[in-house]
């Protein structure tokens, strides 16, 4: 059996190896590990464990779960996995945004919970020890209130247009307040936290239509102190208002509504909880 142990590791190594990205690897059997010089912008350490895996040994991992606060309002699980990847000793990781939680696993003398933190937290993100309860319908509150602004703001526009008649909502003032209620009074936690992705560098979907909105919201602004009561400047209120909408209806119908209709769809199966 000891001679096996040589090819065996050679194997591993040569395993090891061919992955892009990774330019000298050596496995010591004495002490169970193997040292890997490679370019981390080309492999990752889940590639690494899946190779290491597929000549039939193990990689211990430790899993770590973190309950973050506000993570509905993320602008995408996808940014907050990247960001957490990128530590050092961290395979892989799934943010779960309905329930909350960021799920890691990491090499378990790599674990580090203070770089966790520090690294949500330049998301705008807080690590708690228990959630606040009822967040999902705060969340569900907060997107009914953005759609009905976003109605109202629409119902103002079309009365300032001479659509129709809408006493008190015709003056240009009423589509700018519910335009800047929609966005940074209602959706104040998403544009925080798209805001703090861009600092970071982060541009997914999300931080790009924060950036949008805020556009429209400045280019409006700077409209009505030339042309208050033109078609132009309401559109750019009117525009942010149903982004700020359509984010907040969008991302309940990815997080709650797709979800049990794909469970219906496939059918109940024997380890769902009941």
């Amino acid at each position: 059996m000891r001679e096996a142990y040589p090819r065996c590791a050679v194997s591993l190594e040569r395993a090891l190896t061919r992955l892009d990205g990774v330019a000298v690897a050596r496995v010591n059997y004495a002490s169970e590990r193997a040292t890997v010089v490679l370019d981390c912008t080309r492999v990752s350490a889940m590639a690494l464990v899946c190779a290491v895996r597929g000549e039939g040994f193990d990689v211990p991992l430790e899993r770590v779960v973190l309950h973050v606060e506000g993570l509905l309002y993320a602008t995408a699980a996808r940014t907050v996995e990247r960001v957490l990847r990128r530590l050092d000793g961290v395979v892989q990781v799934t943010a779960d945004l309905s329930a909350q939680r960021v799920v890691l696993d990491a090499f378990p003398e790599r674990v580090a919970h203070a770089d966790y933190t520090a690294e949500l937290a330049k998301l705008g993100l807080r690590v708690v020890e228990r959630l606040a309860p009822h967040a999902a319908r705060t969340f569900a509150a907060r997107a009914i209130v953005a759609a009905a602004l976003a109605v109202l703001s629409l119902w103002s526009a079309g009365a300032h247009a001479g659509l129709f008649d809408a006493s008190v909502f015709h003056a240009p003032l009423v589509v700018i307040a519910l335009a800047m209620l929609g966005a940074y009074g209602v959706g104040w936690r998403f544009y925080r936290l798209a805001f703090d992705a861009c600092l970071q560098g982060e541009l997914d979907a999300g931080v790009l239509l924060a950036l949008v909105v805020s556009a429209c919201l400045f280019c409006g602004a700077l409209l009505a102190l030339v042309a208050p009561a033109g078609w132009l400047t309401g559109g750019g209120f009117v525009l942010a208002t149903l982004l700020t909408a359509g984010w907040f209806l969008a991302r309940g119908v990815t997080v709650w509504v797709l979800p049990r209709v794909q469970r219906s769809a496939n059918g109940p199966r024997a380890t769902d909880d009941v």
